[in-house]
């Protein structure tokens, strides 16, 4: 794998690693902290999906398995993140 590959696919993770971070805090935290780590973890979901939308058709197959993946799974934790909210 060539080095910019290794950029790329280490770029994403890095956004995945964030997005998880902030997703698990949020289900700890209390609601205010909750709401606001839940924004911030949306933010990181919209990076990756704006990432995926730019580089759609200049991707290897894996690296395009790889964003697909990520922004698939933070989208579905997101929803279940949301919808547990307390009602207020």
């Amino acid at each position: 794998m060539a080095d910019d590959d290794m950029a790329f696919l280490n770029l994403v993770l890095l956004l995945g690693a964030l997005v998880t971070k902030k997703l698990e805090a949020a289900e700890k935290a209390g609601e205010r902290e909750r709401n606001e780590l839940l924004h911030r973890a949306r933010e990181g979901i919209d990076m990756v999906a704006a990432l995926k939308t730019r580089t759609t058709g200049r991707l290897k197959p894996e690296e395009a398995k790889v964003l697909e993946t990520m922004l698939g799974e933070f989208q579905s934790r997101y929803v279940r993140a949301t919808a547990n909210r307390p009602a207020r």
